[in-house]
């Protein structure tokens, strides 16, 4: 309590950007933590104790999470459109029980419309008073070790993948974009930024493909999009700013292999522009565009980045301020390569077994090897939670329907259904 009155400002700014997100239909609920977090790490002091244990980390995204739902519910009731995944079921029951969202929800049937306001602020308020109850017991969670906790949550990231679509491609992504994931933190890479990304490019896709369709070019020179250009040349220019006034950090890792991974990941905006070539000029506008922008970034990038390779006495450019700034994260790095590698090497081990022994017995065979790998006297928590998930997915297999992913040893020896085997 006496955090979140230390840091009111922090929560307010990171409520309203919560309740901005949120308002945007089937955005908010992705990408709405890391855009707070990351908002929090550009505007505080001291922003390098965040993911250190700093509360501050955890107050900004919370916030924002909170105000996103009241967010949602402005294009719910407003406009019928489901701002988030959940709010689909409240549109949905709002429709059974006669209820037709639009604008009479401000205006004929505001009643109801201040009845779900105060249902959501009474939630958080009995949910805010349950936490501070729960606090200390989950609490006890950190004193687990790390050797129990990580083959339960990999089984259980691989069961949410498997049920999202039900494919052995779905796996292939996992693994694919935890590789980048990895990657990307070895080599100080923002991971937030490429998932934020990720979830908004179909979109601006989509509506620069529209907009240049209806307006063709002279959309840039409209009212709207100029006050948002400067306004996203003056957040630059603020945080550059900012960086002016800060250090670099005193450890650099691995200079030449970070440029030299700042040349291969423009291999990716180049190979764009060539398959884009031949569509339509306003089917391609949209990638080709973000490809040059991207190109150009990346060489400012690598340039900085072998300038600073160069000792100070032979640079032509001198090490100043703004350089300083600029190339402030470039080579901060979160751990080597190889070691990261060995520390995730289990993953595609755990992937292998699973096409061998199916995802059960997968599962079973992680869970005792990590285990027992780290801590041979464990064996008897080993056992213990091997039963419990193999518990959990024959009861998901029953309430679900779910038949997992079935390994070779299904065609040699007859396993029960839920185990993989033939029906």
């Amino acid at each position: 309590m006496k955090d979140a009155i230390k840091n009111w400002f922090l929560i307010i700014r990171c409520s309203t950007v919560g309740v901005l997100v949120g308002a945007l239909p089937g955005l908010g609920g992705t990408v709405v933590d890391w855009i707070a977090y990351s908002h929090a790490k550009q505007t505080l002091k001291n922003p390098e104790t965040l993911g250190t244990g700093d509360i501050r980390g955890v107050i900004a995204p919370e916030a924002a999470n909170n105000a996103k739902e009241g967010g949602a519910l402005i294009p719910t009731i407003l406009f019928g459109i489901p701002g988030s995944g959940n709010k689909v079921l409240l549109l949905g029951g709002l429709i059974l029980v006669g209820i037709e969202p639009g604008i009479e929800m401000v205006t004929t049937q505001l009643d109801i419309t201040y009845l779900i306001i105060w249902s959501l602020a009474v939630a958080n308020i009995f949910g805010a008073g349950l936490c501070l109850f729960l606090a200390r017991p989950m609490a006890q969670l950190t004193r687990v070790p790390f050797y129990i906790l990580a083959p339960i949550l990999v089984v259980l990231i691989f069961f949410a993948t498997f049920n999202n679509g039900r494919d052995w491609v779905d796996f292939a992504a996992l693994m694919i974009f935890g590789a980048v994931g990895v990657i990307f933190k070895t080599f100080g890479w923002s991971r937030p930024a490429l998932l934020i990304g990720f979830f908004l490019s179909p979109k601006i896709e989509l509506l620069s493909y529209q907009v240049s369709a209806a307006y063709g070019m002279s959309f840039l020179y409209r009212t709207g999009s100029v006050i948002l250009i400067v306004l996203a040349l003056a957040t630059i220019f603020l945080l550059l700013r900012q960086k002016m006034f800060q250090q670099i950090g005193s450890d650099i890792l691995e200079k030449r292999t970070q440029t030299l991974f700042t040349w291969l990941v423009a291999i990716f905006p180049i190979s764009m522009i060539f398959q884009v070539m031949e569509l339509d000029f306003r089917a391609s506008i949209y990638p080709i565009a973000l490809s040059i922008l991207l190109l150009v970034l990346l060489f400012t990038i690598a340039t900085l980045q072998t300038l600073r390779q160069i000792p100070a006495t032979e640079r032509v450019v001198s090490d100043n301020t703004a350089l300083r700034a600029i190339s402030r994260n470039i080579f901060e790095s979160e751990g080597r390569f190889l070691d990261q590698v060995r520390a995730f090497s289990f993953i595609p081990i755990f992937l292998g077994l699973v096409f061998l022994l199916g995802f059960p017995l997968a599962a079973v065979a992680l869970i005792n090897g990590f285990i027992l790998l780290h801590n041979r006297r464990s064996l008897f928590v080993a056992i213990t939670l091997s039963i419990a998930i193999l518990v959990i997915l024959w009861t998901m297999s029953g309430v679900l329907t779910l038949q997992y992913p079935a390994g070779l040893i299904s065609e040699i020896i007859p396993l029960p259904w839920w185990l993989g085997g033939m029906q």
